[in-house]
């Protein structure tokens, strides 16, 4: 009896401390409320308190958040986008609860809109947590998994664990209700593990008050009980009104299934009785319907049918023809206005991007016309450079030609002069060796001679001589005339020179016949006119 009355007194004075607790933070945020100063910091104060009331006092929170909503739309101008888009998430919140999924999922998507303006992935994710848990209440399961699963990726994305274990949880809950066991338990676990590691206690609790659903249907009525009992205790000492009543409602359904109906009833009424005090609507509907049912197995027929008018009631109000068609034009209005936005951005992208592709167009074509320009002015002054250098080696040649044509006649003479002495050495060998002393003649001999080796040392520079000049003629000869011999471009060379017939019949040691024909050879193989000089021809080769 002394640990009933000392668990008694535990729990009392542990739910006096709890709610002072609530109360100290109320009375700070009311406070701040009263004292702010400028319109934002009005509603800053209001986001925080409505926060705190929706889970401890639902008619205070209404009040609150209704006010906030008002808020912005009566001054639209003095706050920002993010604050806006907060208050709007908030009043979602507060339409969810109260049954009015239309007007609640309206608010979402306005949120969702200026939350993508913004690029604020985190509270993106939030809204489409929110926006899953509308349609998770529509019985839109299909959906609702989708949604969550859109939060648990950007979550993941931000490495926001707690986002990513609430998505999880609530995602195990819409594959329980499709009876998708299996994965909702998988869910759970990871949920909890993820819970676990921030030492989330109230998020542990919620993960509990779903894995009474899972212990049910898996038949381990047992285990549902004890840990279905505990979660009231844990929302009572709390004071979280919305989970309490899905607490009551979760015991009732555990002992309907021990066939205790009388103590279901019991739990049912105590959710259907804090439902309408906190005006949750979808849990009065859940209410009165399985407080039908259980009228119907305890065989009192007129209370259930009762309880079932009363259940269609409410339950019109929530799940209408007109609610699904409301949602439907919220869904395909938002879907085409996101569509017509991202069509836009992609117009105003490819728009750019041409402005760009025609930037870099002109920019290449005039990078291309000023290095054409620069090349042809590169190769203009290549030509001049080598027109010059080329007049200035013609220039060289042709005074070096001159200089070897002087050089070329004046051993032409010695040569000349050579062949007389020759001819006078023989007369007076043939004339002195008859009347002459042998030994003087012997003597004057050799002085001869030795002139004689003197002169034709000259005329062997002279072959070297028209070899030098003639080296560069004779390669263009070969090029543009590849039908004359070694020897037509020999005395062609040598006609280069202006040389006559009969220096160049002296030089090569011929005939003068066979020097004419070669120049009527040369002439031919040329092509020379006849009106003109083959050697003015030859000359005018470079």
């Amino acid at each position: 009896m002394k640990c009933i009355i000392s668990y008694i007194l535990f729990f009392s004075l542990s739910l006096s401390v709890l709610s002072q607790e609530i109360d100290s933070v109320r009375v700070i945020l009311e406070s701040n409320l009263k004292e702010a100063n400028s319109e934002a910091q009005k509603l800053n104060a209001m986001l925080a308190l409505g926060e705190l009331e929706l889970d401890h006092n639902f008619t205070k929170a209404k009040y609150i958040i209704n006010d906030a909503y008002e808020l912005i739309n009566k001054t639209p101008t003095k706050f920002t986008n993010h604050e806006k888009a907060l208050v709007l998430v908030q009043y979602g919140v507060l339409k969810r609860r109260l049954g009015k999924h239309v007007e609640a999922l309206d608010s979402y998507l306005q949120a969702l809109k200026r939350f993508e303006v913004d690029e604020d992935d985190k509270n993106i994710a939030d809204v489409y947590h929110n926006i899953a848990m509308v349609y998770r209440s529509q019985k839109e399961y299909r959906k609702s998994i989708q949604y969550f699963k859109k939060s648990i990726a950007v979550n993941q994305a931000l490495d926001n664990n707690h986002g990513v274990a609430q998505a999880t949880l609530m995602l195990g809950v819409s594959y329980s209700s499709t009876k998708q066991l299996d994965s909702a338990l998988i869910c759970y676990n990871k949920a909890k593990a993820i819970f676990n590691t921030l030492n989330a206690d109230e998020q542990l609790q919620e993960v509990n008050d779903n894995l009474v659903a899972i212990y049910r249907k898996q038949k381990d009525y047992d285990a549902a009980l004890n840990l279905s009992l505990k979660n009231v205790d844990y929302s009572k000492r709390k004071g979280k009104q919305l989970a309490l009543c899905g607490n009551y409602y979760d015991t009732a359904l555990v002992y309907e299934k021990l066939k205790a109906y009388k103590l279901a009833g019991k739990y049912v009424d105590s959710s259907i009785k804090l439902a309408k005090k906190e005006k949750f609507i979808h849990r009065i509907a859940k209410g009165y319907k399985k407080r039908s049912q259980l009228w119907n197995k305890l065989e009192n027929y007129g209370a259930a049918y009762r309880d079932y008018k009363r259940f269609k009631k409410y339950s019109d109000s929530i799940f209408n023809i007109e609610t699904v068609s409301q949602i439907q034009e919220l869904e395909l209005k938002y879907t085409f206005e996101k569509e017509q936005q991202e069509a836009k951005l992609i117009t105003e992208n490819e728009r750019s991007k041409k402005w760009l592709y025609l930037a870099l167009f002109i920019l290449t074509l005039i990078v291309a016309i000023t290095i054409t320009l620069l090349v042809q002015k590169n190769y203009r002054n290549k030509i001049e450079l080598a027109r010059i250098n080329h007049k200035a080696e013609t220039l060289s040649l042709d005074q070096e030609i001159k200089n070897k044509e002087v050089n070329v006649k004046q051993l032409i003479a010695d040569n000349t002069m050579r062949l007389d002495f020759k001819k006078e050495l023989l007369d007076r060998i043939r004339n002195d060796n008859e009347t002459a002393d042998a030994k003087e003649f012997i003597s004057k001999l050799a002085n001869d001679l030795r002139l004689q080796i003197e002169t034709e040392s000259k005329l062997s520079n002279l072959q070297h001589t028209i070899d030098a000049t003639n080296t560069a003629f004779d390669t263009v000869l070969k090029t543009r005339f590849s039908e004359l011999t070694k020897g037509e471009r020999e005395v062609a060379s040598l006609l280069r020179l202006n040389l006559s017939v009969k220096e160049i019949m002296t030089i090569r040691n011929v005939s003068e016949d066979s020097v004419k024909s070669m120049r009527r050879r040369i002439r031919k193989k040329m092509q020379v006119p006849k009106t003109q000089r083959i050697e003015d021809f030859i000359q005018s080769l470079n």
